[in-house]
């Protein structure tokens, strides 16, 4: 609310950089740089632990159950690995090309955490889940 009022001439575009250009205005560089890092970092964090996450579900849910029940250790590693590869690859085709509309930019994070949803439940509920 504060950075509405301050920068009244806000566009749909540009009123998601309001927090950057908040911290520049009321703080000198260095504090605005340090929040911005530890901001990315946190952003880097979560996503690559959805990778990591996704890239187990599928080797330990899919692979082995019906692809290669009886793959070694050192094969599923490398199989977690190609899928992590290929998740990183969506994921930035994804991201050179992002969604146009306001509904999909704000849908997509919940949709990524949506994945981990049904592991949830079935944890919850289920007695051959572990």
């Amino acid at each position: 609310m504060w950075g509405n009022l301050k920068f009244t001439d806000l566009t749909a575009k540009t009123s998601v950089q309001i927090f950057p250009m908040m911290l520049l205005e009321y703080t000198p560089i260095w504090i605005s740089s340090l929040v911005m890092v530890g901001a990315l970092a946190a952003f880097m964090s979560t996503m690559d632990s959805q990778l990591l996450a996704l890239s187990y579900m599928l080797t330990r849910d899919i692979y082995i159950p019906y692809i290669r029940p009886h793959a070694s250790l050192k094969k599923q590693t490398l199989v977690g690995r190609i899928i992590i590869f290929i998740l990183a690859i969506l994921g930035l085709i994804i991201a050179y090309k992002p969604p146009t509309k306001k509904r999909e930019n704000a849908r997509g994070p919940f949709i990524v955490l949506g994945i981990l949803f049904p592991t949830l439940i079935a944890v919850f509920y289920s007695k051959k889940v572990n």
